[in-house]
């Protein structure tokens, strides 16, 4: 009796090692031998697996993998973290690549070279030129960070793998309410055009109110949504490619440093108008400022600052996605053993 009981038991587990259809009259039909040998201890046992392989991942040749589950809000302050450390890191080229992509940086011809532009930021503000802008930054980055993490882990565990790149657009649209107010503030302090953080919150408040701190919301999506789409969507392919079983820090790197590189590339017209529109002082509405900047300086004008940009972009992904992995991993080996315990 308590044979027969363990067995339906394991029927409603659905375990799929387990090979039979039906169980009538205390028969158990289409049952191979060796689970037909099983002791009752031996079924409980079986029951207990399944119970656990809800945490799991079925890997492609159909292993199961104990993976236990992080709850979001550490992941979401995983991705806060090493945002934040990837920032400190780049930020120099970021205002670089700020000043070349400006109407300021046409002017002076700046837009051709890195290295001049470095050095009119050294010879106008010094070292504190190349970090303008950084605290406030780095702090509504650290935000969008832990929304975008967030949300990218929670798609992959609800969605099916066909919609990954949707996913990527979405996590970002969801950190978007952080990214824009601190990247338009940076970009006005990038261009001096208020002496520090209180004067810019004050002018941008005093000029147009909360919305213009949400100038060039238009323009981030257009260049962020694909450029997520890009970041998290192909450096999850890569990482497939490269990485099927054994997790590997240096393979991460490599395909985050292609993944940086594509989408920095493909990204930078998009950027470029996005630059625009955040410290220019004339009005213009996205397609306005796009077609105003093919119409004075070309189509290099779109490109304009794209070394700089791939310099930034390949380093920052290559520093925050590869360690926001490994925070994972250290989180999912703890939970693991929380669990065994």
């Amino acid at each position: 009796m308590k044979y027969n009981l363990l067995l339906l038991l394991l029927l409603q587990h659905g375990n799929p090692s387990v090979s039979f259809a039906v169980l009538r009259g205390g028969v158990v039909t289409r049952c191979s031998s060796r689970q037909l040998n099983m002791t009752p201890p031996e079924l409980s046992s079986v029951v207990t697996s399944r119970k656990r392989s809800r945490d799991s991942k079925v890997t492609q040749e159909g292993a199961t993998a104990f993976v236990p589950t992080v709850p979001l809000v550490q992941l979401a302050l995983a991705g806060a973290v090493t945002t934040f450390v990837a920032d400190v890191m780049i930020h120099p080229m970021d205002c670089i690549k700020t000043l070349q992509q400006s109407d300021l940086g046409w002017e002076l011809g700046l837009h051709k070279n890195v290295g001049d532009a470095a050095q009119y930021l050294w010879a106008t503000s010094g070292l504190s030129g190349f970090y303008h802008g950084f605290l406030v930054y780095a702090g509504s980055d650290a935000l969008a960070g832990a929304a975008k993490f967030a949300t990218w882990e929670w798609w992959k565990r609800a969605m099916p793998s066909t919609v990954l790149f949707v996913g990527a657009g979405i996590a970002f649209l969801s950190s978007s309410l952080f990214l824009v107010p601190g990247e338009l503030v940076k970009q006005q302090l990038q261009m001096g055009l208020y002496p520090d953080f209180s004067a810019a919150v004050q002018g941008i408040a005093g000029m147009a109110g909360v919305e213009g701190f949400f100038v060039g919301y238009d323009a981030t999506c257009y260049r962020d949504v694909p450029y997520t789409m890009l970041e998290l969507g192909v450096y999850e392919l890569l990482k497939k490619a490269f990485d099927n079983e054994k997790k590997s820090t240096l393979r991460e790197v490599g395909a985050a440093s292609i993944t940086g590189a594509i989408a920095a590339f493909l990204t930078t017209p998009m950027d470029t108008i996005k630059t625009k529109l955040m410290t220019s002082e004339e009005t213009y509405n996205y397609w306005d400022c796009a077609m105003h900047t093919l119409e004075s300086h070309g189509v290099e004008g779109l490109f304009s600052g794209m070394e700089a940009r791939i310099s930034w972009i390949v380093p920052f992904v290559c520093i925050y996605l590869p360690l926001y992995d490994n925070i994972k991993r250290l989180l999912i080996q703890r939970h693991e053993e929380t669990k065994r315990r």
